[in-house]
């Protein structure tokens, strides 16, 4: 059986959510704001796009389908407002920009737990901690968790401590930006596509 993914819209990057959908081995339905509710589909994908509070109109369909997801048990994938979107929800709070705050990604090679592993001097790239291993990911963010949303487990940090994989018995949701093209191949990918695998089969 293939399952089929419902991807809500984002206003840009569609064709790379598209192809990472069906690359990972699943249908992919193209969800219809006009048409909000959520049928013939076997997970909710919560795409990236601009800051939560930016437009309202999509803060709102979101909402409602996240909600709809959770009423129907369907599983719901995040990537990075989409983490946000449910962490919020679920009534958690976002830090609002992390380079104004405290914790900031960083590129000391020296919190690099693991000698095998070399640190990119571009800070665009940083390394989270998942399963007491490392992997490179991305960093495409200026907002992240703050305070953690009900149910949710926070499963892999960046070595600075920003939260980036979250975890539930119906979520599963990450900061980072894994349907980029710059992302493809690298390891963190078939951690991510088993994790997806047993959300939806479960």
């Amino acid at each position: 059986m293939i399952f089929t993914i419902g991807i809500a819209p984002p206003k840009t990057k569609l064709d790379e959510c598209i192809s990472w959908i069906s690359n990972l081995g699943y249908n992919y339905k193209i969800l219809d704001p006009l048409n909000s509710h959520l049928t013939d589909i076997d997970a909710l994908l919560l795409t990236g796009g601009a800051d939560i509070g930016k437009n309202e109109t999509r803060d709102n369909i979101e909402e409602h389908w996240i909600r709809e997801a959770f009423d129907k048990n369907i599983p719901i994938i995040g990537i990075c407002r989409g983490l946000q979107m449910v962490n919020l929800f679920l009534g958690g709070t976002l830090i609002e920009d992390i380079n104004e705050s405290s914790t900031k990604h960083t590129t000391q090679k020296d919190l690099i737990k693991n000698d095998l592993i070399k640190h990119d001097i571009d800070s665009s790239w940083h390394f989270i901690e998942y399963e007491n291993d490392f992997y490179k990911v991305n960093s495409r963010h200026h907002q992240a968790i703050d305070i953690l949303g009900d149910c949710l487990t926070p499963t892999a940090k960046s070595l600075d401590g920003i939260i980036e994989i979250v975890e539930s018995s119906n979520c599963f949701l990450v900061q980072f930006h894994p349907e980029r093209e710059e992302m493809k191949n690298l390891p963190i990918q078939e951690i991510i596509k088993e994790k997806i695998k047993i959300l939806i089969q479960c």
